[in-house]
């Protein structure tokens, strides 16, 4: 027996004690002491087979001892100079890029009638590299030592006075320029000024059903439709920015398409490449960023993008970080995988930011989609436009019909960087594709369960037309003549608005992809002008249909199930602004583009 699981219990052996009285006491005692001893240390050896916390004895291997003893010394002087080791490595790889972009720009003096090529070629390294170059001045120079010293011989107070009244000064400004140029570039056909009256009466719309109207902030909404401006004289009236947008869409479709190497691995060719299966090609891309950005996120990456994104955009529109992301990011990544740049900030988004984050993922569409739409008959550079347009539109829309009430913890000054839990690159990776799985499983059981709903919804409809002799009577039928005076609205000649809206209808009822496959059906038997083709295009060009509800919800929910009754709450409210935000774009685009169109 053992008493606190080390001194014996002598209680066997007192009766033997008792009987060697005299000197045999001492010699007693020092033999019980001796046995205690050996039996401790006899315990102790056996309880410390089974300790997982006990030091086994070192080798007495030299070699062995050299190379531990190596390897804590090693371990030790990095930590003591991390700083400095770092800086070292920073200046050698700043050394070798310097050496290769040289030898680049050698290769590139040697061959001679050699194209640029800004979108693939010796161009777009130019560019890189340029960036690269801005990035380490930033850091290391402007950042930390010249900016600092500026603001400190600069009076802020003064700088900020003048910059408020001159803002307001430029605001007005830049609003009867826009009129003035609307005016004389439609003289030679004043119905374009039909989709201006169209975008004032959308707005008006959006602020009489806002969820709280006087919190609206006309600044985000004016911003917002100018920036929509730009980018339609930029995208729509000059050749070199369609050029432009064109390569980025290019480019964020071929980062996507690299998901489907590891998907024709895995489920084959002809699932993939040759019939394209929506569960097996468009939703392997989920897999492959959401691995990415979760390596970017551990090594802290993504935050720094994120926060400097974030930071921009509201200083132009006065939009939060996090929804100002999703705006961007959604152009390319698309509504399924955007969400994952801010995944760990989403528990924090209010419901006026969750309403603009539905919104921005429900009105783009993704790059992955962009060849998609171009092989079923739209125009490529249209569709391409259209969705960057979009990402201002769904700022400033989105903050219009559901405004901000509670004070925002992902303001750029409030915002808490978040750092990754992953213990490693390995672990994030794996974490990152575990996170994808949920989501792809949930959007197909979501996409399944709605698509079937509208089919039933349909039949039902068309059994009670046809007892009342009633043909074609659909959920597509009944929104095209709803959307009849929308499609007027937005600059659509009178006689093809029917046909238009039906387009809508069926967009908005079932997928855009159908839409699209009958407005290239259309424009074979059709005599569509560019102009009525133009704001088809760019009306359909969303996410806005019953199927995305489901994938949307599914994913933000998959990511942060404490939001869920907030995300179910609003995403009915968002899917109807980004069906407006198309219309948006639509009727700026009506506005800026003449009846004849242009060609490339």
């Amino acid at each position: 027996m053992l008493n606190d699981g080390f001194v014996p219990d002598r209680t066997e052996d007192h009766s033997e004690s008792q009987r060697t009285p005299g000197s045999g006491d001492k010699n007693g005692m020092s033999e019980n002491v001796e046995l205690q001893l050996d039996y401790m240390n006899k315990t102790f050896k056996e309880d410390a087979v089974d300790d997982d916390d006990t030091i086994i004895a070192n080798s007495k291997n030299i070699i062995a001892v050299g190379l531990e003893s190596f390897w804590n010394n090693y371990q030790v002087f990095m930590s003591q100079h991390r700083r400095v080791l770092m800086k070292l490595a920073l200046i050698i790889g700043i050394i070798l890029i310097l050496v290769y972009m040289g030898a680049v720009i050698w290769q590139f003096q040697l061959k001679e009638n050699l194209n640029t090529d800004w979108c693939h070629g010796y161009g777009f390294s130019f560019i890189l590299f340029g960036l690269l170059i801005w990035t380490v001045l930033y850091y290391n120079i402007f950042a930390p030592h010249l900016f600092p010293c500026l603001t400190r011989n600069i009076h802020c107070t003064t700088w900020i006075k003048i910059w408020r009244k001159s803002r307001v000064i430029a605001a007005c400004g830049v609003i009867i320029l826009l009129v003035a140029f609307l005016i004389w570039d439609t003289s030679s056909n004043r119905r374009r000024l039909i989709s201006v009256g169209g975008l004032i009466v959308f707005i008006c719309l959006g602020f009489i059903f806002s969820k709280h109207p006087t919190r609206v902030k006309w600044r985000t909404v004016y911003v917002g439709i100018l920036m929509q401006f730009i980018i339609g004289m930029l995208a729509i009236r000059w050749k070199v920015g369609r050029q432009v947008f064109k390569c980025v869409g290019n480019l964020a479709e071929q980062f996507l398409e690299y998901a489907y190497v590891g998907a024709t691995l895995v489920y084959g060719e002809r699932i993939v490449r040759q019939d394209a299966v929506f569960a097996f090609q468009a939703l392997s891309a989920i897999f492959y960023v959401g691995m990415l950005v979760q390596v970017l996120f551990y090594l802290g990456w993504m935050q720094v993008f994120c926060l400097k994104l974030g930071w921009l955009i509201q200083v132009l529109m006065g939009t939060t970080v996090m929804e100002s992301v999703n705006a961007v990011s959604s152009v390319f990544l698309g509504m399924s995988e955007a969400p994952f740049m801010y995944q760990p900030y989403i528990k924090d988004l209010t419901k006026s930011e969750l309403h603009a984050v539905m919104a921005g993922g429900f009105s783009t569409i993704a790059g992955t989609v962009f060849a998609a739409y171009a092989a079923l008959g739209a125009n490529p550079t249209h569709i391409i436009t259209a969705s960057i347009m979009t990402a201002p539109a769904a700022l400033c829309y989105a903050k219009l019909v559901y405004p901000e009430n509670t004070r925002s913890k992902t303001d750029s000054k409030t915002v808490v960087v978040y750092k990754s839990e992953d213990k490693g690159i390995l672990d994030a990776a794996i974490r990152g594709a575990n996170i994808g799985m949920s989501m792809v499983l949930a959007i197909i059981a979501t996409v399944i369960a709605c698509v079937s709903i509208i089919a039933f919804l349909n039949d039902v409809l068309a059994w009670l037309g046809m007892l009342v002799n009633v043909e074609d009577f659909t959920l597509e039928t009944i929104c095209a003549y709803l959307f009849f005076p929308v499609v007027w609205l937005m600059g659509v000649e009178p006689s093809d608005c029917l046909v238009v809206a039906r387009l809508i209808g069926i967009k908005v009822t079932v997928n855009e992809f159908v839409a699209y496959i009958k407005l290239g059906e259309l424009k074979k038997t059709m005599a569509f002008t560019p102009r009525t083709e133009a704001i088809a295009t760019y009306a359909l060009c969303s996410f806005a249909n019953p199927g995305s509800i489901g994938v949307l919800i599914s994913t933000l929910t998959t990511l942060c199930p404490e939001q869920r009754f907030n995300i179910i709450e609003v995403s009915f409210r968002a899917f109807i602004s980004a069906i407006v935000i198309s219309f948006l774009t639509a009727c700026i685009a009506g506005a800026l583009m003449p009846e004849e169109g242009f060609v490339d």
